[in-house]
């Protein structure tokens, strides 16, 4: 497969994964609503965070791992067989003293708390059995199947990856969903949650199987002190994933003491940002493994073209879907959550720049991400968790959601900023050229989209003038982006193109 062709499969599925999560949100979080009330429904996102919370350390090691495949050559399948299995025992040695920890969690006095149930009713009881039993199917079933996958994501599989990814994450919304619309309860959510991941883990399983077999891709004795060794750069960026997560889900947990029930309504408002940002990285994650082949391979230009594509692709093309969404919220808003929870436009707003400076960043992220830059990520995540609560404890108060919104934006901009600093410097360190013009053109786009956005937020009545004009303004910010583009760059991307539409062109046409 073609450099193109796995950038396109990858997009695909980052793109179907954006529509297939997002389609999915908009049909749960009303039938949620309407069958359990916004108290109970308050417990089932906080289950899902902790459940989230509770693999990112391991989540992170599965990264570090992979992200040292892709350093390895191409062809070398015994380095990264060897990379795989020493990892195994690893995982079971710390995959152990995980449970524990949980455990001793859930029979804390702080547990009930956390999950908004009392200490000695029934939904806490199944709380504590059903995060127990998640984490077991994670340490058992997905743990090996996720290993797997990174490796084969280093030899050209990325794609691949990303779909099972896609479908696995759908069905594990799908299912709890289908046994809350019959009728079902806290516990019949959270098993039909570990049935789906079962089930649809196990098909992954036996895809990964066949791919590793094909590819010469063996299992061998593992080395416990190389895997341990390896263990300490997975543990340093789980923790910067750790305070990352939190900033985006576990926030929740923080709101639900200080606001109550108007958690429901930040956390509802906030679904869709999450969605398109866990898309952002779908989305950008296939140009990983191409760019660290360019880097590895010194190909300066193919380096910044790979940078300015992410930059379009997360930003330019992202920007007039923010804008679209800002026109239309607020019917569909109250549609979605059956009028039961408050709107706020510049809540909102102020979480869709948070979005927009959260797209800008992730071109400069990927270079730091990719070499597994992973102090420099957890000092950028322990900064900007301090932004967020100072920002948020210090506004909400007098804010409410606005200031719990404030927080989230002051947060994406420390952290946009610094990530843009660490990969120009590094840029500059391994003599590569930095797309700073595309970098500009994006940034511009950014500044022109949050303007519109707060504009449709604060003056309703103009929004249809206000997606004329940004229509206009649109067509100028691609133009602009293509004249940032190098001379080089251009004729790349031109010749892509023209190899796609021969391709596409029937052979009685040409």
């Amino acid at each position: 497969m073609t450099t193109v062709r796995r950038l396109v499969s990858g997009n695909l599925a980052g793109v179907a994964g954006i529509l297939t999560n997002l389609a999915a949100q908009i049909a749960v979080i009303p039938l949620f609503l309407h069958a359990w009330g916004p108290a109970r429904f308050a417990t089932w996102l906080a289950l899902i965070t902790a459940a989230g919370l509770a693999v990112l350390i391991d989540t992170a090691h599965l990264d570090y791992l992979g992200f040292e495949t892709m350093r390895l050559p191409p062809a070398d399948r015994e380095g990264r067989a060897r990379v795989l299995c020493d990892a195994v025992p690893v995982f079971v040695l710390v995959g152990v003293a995980e449970f524990a920890v949980l455990a001793a969690f859930l029979w804390s006095p702080w547990a009930p708390t956390a999950f908004a149930v009392a200490p000695g009713s029934h939904d806490m009881a199944v709380v504590r059995a059903a995060l127990l039993a998640m984490f077991a199917m994670w340490l058992i079933v997905q743990v090996p199947v996720g290993l797997l996958g990174r490796g084969l994501s280093s030899m050209g599989h990325f794609p691949a990856t990303v779909w099972w990814f896609m479908v696995v994450g759908t069905s594990q919304v799908a299912a709890p969903a289908l046994v809350v619309a019959a009728g079902g309860g806290l516990a019949g959510a959270v098993i039909a949650y570990l049935a789906a991941t079962l089930v649809m883990t196990s098909v992954n399983a036996l895809h990964y199987r066949r791919l590793a077999r094909r590819e010469r891709l063996a299992w061998t004795r593992p080395d416990l002190g190389a895997g341990g060794r390896r263990l300490v750069g997975g543990l340093t960026l789980g923790t910067a994933n750790v305070i990352e997560y939190f900033q985006q889900a576990g926030f929740r947990l923080v709101l639900l003491p200080v606001l109550g029930a108007a958690m429901v309504a930040f956390a509802t408002m906030r679904t869709v940002a999450n969605v398109v940002q866990q898309g952002l990285l779908t989305m950008v994650n296939p140009m990983v493994p191409e760019l660290m082949r360019y880097v590895s391979a010194r190909d300066r230009h193919r380096t910044a073209l790979m940078m300015s594509v992410m930059l379009y692709v997360t930003v330019v093309a992202l920007c007039p879907g923010v804008v679209v969404l800002q026109a239309i919220v607020r019917p569909v808003y109250a549609a979605w959550t059956l009028d039961k929870l408050p709107f706020d436009a510049i809540t909102f707003t102020l979480l869709s720049c948070s979005l927009l400076v959260s797209a800008l960043s992730q071109a400069s992220r990927a270079v730091v991400r990719g070499n597994n830059l992973v102090r420099a990520q957890t000092a950028i995540s322990a900064a900007t968790a301090a932004v967020l609560l100072g920002v948020t404890f210090a506004t909400v108060g007098s804010m409410g959601l606005r200031g719990a919104a404030l927080g989230v934006l002051a947060a994406e901009l420390l952290r946009a900023g610094a990530f843009f600093t660490l990969s120009l410097r590094w840029f500059a360190r391994e003599g590569f050229d930095y797309p700073a013009r595309a970098t500009a053109a994006a940034a511009l786009a950014i500044t022109v989209t949050t303007a519109t956005v707060f504009a449709m937020a604060l003056r309703p009545g103009t929004i249809v003038a206000m997606l004329l004009v940004y229509a206009a303004l649109w067509v100028g910010l691609n133009a602009l982006f293509w004249q940032a583009l190098g001379g080089e760059e251009r004729a790349t991307v031109a010749g892509a193109i023209g190899r796609m539409r021969a391709r596409l062109t029937p052979a009685t046409a040409r």
